[in-house]
């Protein structure tokens, strides 16, 4: 069974640190959307692991740095999948804009501009 995305996904290379109770992982986002992320790190937080992430938009000297609250919701065979639990609007604004440069004609036309 084929399980369909409610938001389009968009390949983006950006720095990702995740903290938990547990630690920090370090990462890079692989690819993106605006309910959630698949990061690439060699090292795993548990699945139903509550985190807060901080990605890094942008490069020195003035680099933009927007954060979330999320969950670990899957593990795959070079990271995991994390799903956003809350977006303040600069970071949704953010978000949106780093998918609209990065996706193809086929996302920008489903993409939707407002916060939920």
């Amino acid at each position: 069974m084929s399980r369909s995305r409610e938001f389009s996904r968009a390949p983006i290379r950006v720095r990702v640190v995740l903290y938990s109770e547990l630690g920090m992982v370090e990462g890079e986002v692989d690819n993106l959307s605006m309910s959630g992320m698949l990061v690439k790190a060699s090292a795993r937080l548990p699945i139903g692991t509550a985190c807060r992430l901080f990605l890094t938009l942008g490069s020195e000297p003035q680099p933009i740095s927007v954060s979330a609250t999320g969950v670990v919701r899957r593990h795959a065979s070079n990271g995991l999948g994390v799903s956003f639990d809350e977006l303040l609007q600069d970071t949704f604004e953010h978000l949106a804009r780093l998918m609209l440069l990065n996706s193809d004609d086929r996302i920008r036309s489903n993409m939707s501009w407002t916060a939920t």
